[in-house]
């Protein structure tokens, strides 16, 4: 497969003419489809780390007033006895 030329139809106005494809070509297309992956990415790499951190402190806030709350409920009574 290595140095195999493929040909491609292009269309012109009048007529169809075949053109080669070569390695360079094909690196050149995957180059672009993979700059234009990387730039959505780091588009959403922004609200999805400030979504993140939202979550993780909810979390916190809430397992902070459950602790609290249980704290309260379960108080231990000290019984002192006298001789």
């Amino acid at each position: 497969m290595e140095g195999e030329i493929i040909m491609m139809k292009t269309r012109n106005k009048t007529n169809i003419q075949t053109e080669p494809i070569t390695r360079s070509d094909i690196e050149d297309k995957l180059r672009e489809i993979q700059s234009g992956l990387n730039v959505g990415g780091d588009v959403a790499k922004g609200p999805s780390i400030a979504a993140g951190i939202g979550v993780v402190l909810v979390v916190i806030l809430v397992a902070y007033f459950f602790g609290r709350r249980s704290g309260k409920n379960k108080r231990s009574f000290i019984e002192i006895r006298r001789r």
